[in-house]
């Protein structure tokens, strides 16, 4: 076989040319996850929950402009003396939307700050496995 023409000296410890250079990673632990678990992790803590509450705030908000809006538009007193209840059927049915929106906000919020979800069940479980898998190095001896 052919000599190889690479110089002895000078490369440093692990180099090679036209490879890549792969430093050893120090040894860690790994929890295996099941494709349920990795579904749930995507999902996040409540995925459906916050754009339910998100919803109803956006509705909540464009009641609440929509009720600002028409107070300041409307001369009310010339409305009422006229007898047109339209702008008044207006405003309340924006607040019974602001208010069945607020409810619904209120109860997504409720839902959200709830501790025992699947997420923060498996977030638990999680923890405690590296929890009990790393020696504590702070404890006397």
């Amino acid at each position: 076989m052919a000599e190889s023409n690479l110089p002895e000296a000078g490369l440093p410890k692990g180099y090679q040319v036209a490879a890549t250079v792969v430093t050893p990673l120090p040894a860690e632990c790994a929890y295996p996850l099941k494709n349920a678990d990795f579904l749930t992790l995507c999902e996040g803590t409540s995925g459906s929950e916050r754009a339910g509450r998100d919803l109803h705030l956006g509705f909540f908000v464009s009641a609440i402009v929509g009720v600002s809006g028409l107070v300041a538009s409307v001369d009310w007193p010339t409305a009422i003396a006229q007898k047109r209840w339209t702008p008044v059927g207006c405003v309340v049915i924006l607040v019974i939307i602001a208010a069945a929106s607020a409810c619904g906000c209120f109860l997504h919020w409720k839902r959200l700050r709830r501790e025992d979800t699947t997420f923060t069940r498996l977030k638990k479980t999680i923890s405690d496995f590296f929890q009990a898998q790393v020696p504590t190095s702070n404890t006397p001896a």
